[in-house]
């Protein structure tokens, strides 16, 4: 049975691998290179090459179990992070870092305003609020998250100074937008990440060498089966069965097909989409980030003690501007020059905020942006995976790296069960050597 992966980011990759132990898929990948976010840097600097991660960076121990595991198989290293983050909010001239009292009253005027404090009371009040009410089955987390704050009675510091923040760089989103994320989508979030666990926490890990490592392993065992640079361009399914791949190297007819690329351009592929597929896979949008890899230190908090991993800055902005949050790759990565150079990527930087000379490389990322219709449409899973094409992505649940890993190794045992039903016989025989 011949099998078709369309995209090689974490998603299609674990698609491939987990099919590779029964089939020998074809991977389909546009970019000349595989990972998709998984995307390392080599920064040049003091006579040596940096690698710079600047998509994924960081999992931990308890959230990303699959991922885990997949190091783990590859023999892939990683090492602790440190997972800290700061806010500078320049309205109401406020700085903080969360790592720990001291750091949260960097600025000493801190601890002098009242708002301040209600932030901190807050914090561990929505914590105990949304533990409570998911452990009673979400009740009371209807609506979004801004509606469930204002029938909380939350302070606007709250909200402004920390969640606005946190929740719009954890999804790449507006501020606006990261309000209207749905509130039982964002507590399950939040819980199962630990973030409001005021004792034991996820222990958070990047890999050794950069993301490119583990995308490196999958790739030499993939070979020659994982085509860069070959953009999928049509998908067709004719009434005989199977799909049709069009892509520079011709036509080619498959049994069936995972679609691991963004939903948009998966619906925009198509040559046929059902009526199924345009609701389901049309209700969850993208949105469009621009980043930049910097050693431009005047894009964190103004005072070194507030550094911290992320750095998210609440300028002058509409709440419907995208976030500005800058990564320190020098603390997440533990990448540290002799001369104290900070490795910095920002996302949607002002025009003119960095210092030009200071820019080492511009990428634009995509990520998927979560409302309640996207939130409703994941629960339509099913009716766009009978097959003969199946569809992964990390959008299918949080949008992180995890979410990738587990929708590929699901779409996966999809085919799987698909090939049983209609060529038992082929599987043992197409296995790879």
């Amino acid at each position: 049975m011949k099998i078709a992966v369309i995209g090689a980011g974490i998603a299609g990759l674990t698609a491939a691998l987990e099919l590779r132990r029964s089939f020998r898929p074809t991977v389909f990948e546009a970019e000349g290179r595989p990972g998709g976010h998984s995307n390392t840097i080599d920064a040049r600097h003091g006579g040596r090459d940096w690698p710079v991660d600047t998509g994924f960076i960081v999992f931990n121990d308890r959230t990303y179990p699959g991922f885990v595991r997949l190091l783990a198989e590859l023999g892939v290293a990683s090492r602790p992070a440190d997972m800290t983050f700061s806010v500078r909010h320049e309205p109401d001239r406020v700085e903080y870092n969360g790592h720990s009292l001291s750091h949260l009253l960097t600025w000493k005027r801190n601890a002098l305003r009242p708002g301040f404090w209600r932030m901190a009371r807050d914090i561990i009040r929505l914590g105990r609020d949304t533990t409570a009410r998911l452990a009673s089955g979400g009740d009371g987390l209807e609506g979004s998250l801004a509606e469930f704050l204002r029938r909380g009675r939350y302070s606007r510091e709250l909200c402004d100074w920390y969640l606005a923040p946190m929740t719009s760089a954890i999804w790449s989103s507006s501020h606006a937008a990261a309000l209207e994320t749905p509130a039982i989508f964002f507590a399950r979030f939040f819980a199962n990440h630990g973030f409001f666990d005021m004792g034991e926490r996820p222990l958070w890990r990047t890999v050794v060498g950069g993301s490119r490592a583990y995308v490196r392993a999958i790739a030499q065992r993939l070979g020659d089966d994982l085509r860069t640079g070959c953009p999928a361009l049509r998908v067709e399914r004719p009434a005989g069965g199977g799909v049709i791949v069009e892509s520079p190297a011709g036509s080619e007819h498959f049994d069936a097909a995972v679609i691991a690329s963004h939903s948009d351009q998966a619906l925009g592929l198509l040559a046929d989409p059902t009526d199924d597929e345009r609701d389901v896979l049309g209700s969850i949008p993208y949105t469009d980030n621009l980043a930049i890899l910097h050693t431009d230190t005047s894009l964190l908090p103004a005072r070194p003690k507030a550094w911290a991993a992320w750095n998210a800055r609440v300028g002058h902005d509409s709440p419907a501007d995208p976030a500005r949050v800058t990564y320190n790759l020098s603390i997440l990565q533990g990448l540290a020059p002799p001369d104290g150079t900070q490795f910095l990527v920002t996302l949607n930087p002002k025009p003119g905020e960095i210092e030009p000379g200071r820019i080492l490389r511009r990428i634009n990322y995509h990520h998927p942006a979560f409302d309640r219709a996207s939130v409703a449409a994941q629960a339509r899973h099913a009716r766009v995976s009978a097959g003969p094409t199946f569809y992964a992505g990390a959008y299918w649940r949080y949008g992180f790296h995890e979410d990738g890993h587990w929708s590929g190794a699901r779409a996966a045992l999809q085919v799987e069960a698909f090939a049983r039903r209609h060529a038992p016989a082929a599987r043992p025989q197409e296995a790879p050597a």
